[in-house]
């Protein structure tokens, strides 16, 4: 589901319990800053999480708050961007997606299980994805844990999101568009050059 928030974060509370039963290894935990980022919609500093820089084949990536199988270990890649990125969720349709108003627009993702903000996903113009998608899911390593013995098939039917620069450009060509139409354009150019 889409939602229009005026800040990411959309998960209230966190058990921070998952399947115990399962071995998965996990980020060291500062309780402070998984509050900020999974609770709270924050980022976490770039390069700072030891899933940055590590590309298994097989498992997957699931929410460090509930436990949620989320990515596919097979769609990981480096986009050199300092966080944990994927260019694909796995088939069963985990990942909720948020028009972030406070972020000029952007797309923020989280858990559909228990609502844990994960980061954001960048597509089509300024993506920088890989893979049959072309998509970058950006996300935080502090809200992810890895399982190398779970394996879950990957899907490519994610929905399109419009970049935030294609907003403003719209915005802008409908400002001076309805200038043009109003006869207005030499105001608009005399307000702009501060006469």
């Amino acid at each position: 589901g889409w939602n229009l928030v005026l800040g990411a974060g959309t998960a209230s509370t966190c058990t921070h319990v998952q399947n115990r039963s399962v071995e998965v290894h996990r980020e060291p935990r500062n309780d402070a800053v998984f509050e900020a980022v999974c609770l709270k919609g924050s980022t976490e500093t770039p390069r700072s999480s030891s899933l940055d820089d590590d590309y298994p084949s097989k498992g997957v990536y699931r929410c460090a708050c509930c436990g949620e199988p989320l990515f596919p270990a097979s769609s990981k890649f480096d986009s050199r961007t300092g966080w944990p990125s994927f260019w694909a969720p796995v088939q069963s349709d985990p990942i909720g997606y948020t028009k972030d108003i406070g972020s000029m627009l952007s797309t923020e993702v989280h858990c559909k299980k228990c609502g844990a903000h994960l980061g954001h996903v960048f597509g089509g113009i300024t993506g920088g994805g890989s893979g049959d998608t072309g998509y970058r899911y950006c996300i935080n390593g502090i809200c992810l844990s890895y399982d190398p013995f779970l394996e879950l098939p990957l899907t490519t039917d994610v929905p399109w999101t419009i970049e935030s620069e294609a907003i403003f450009i719209f915005v802008i060509i409908g400002v001076v568009s309805c200038c043009c139409f109003c006869g207005r354009l030499p105001k608009f150019v005399q307000i702009l050059r501060g006469h």
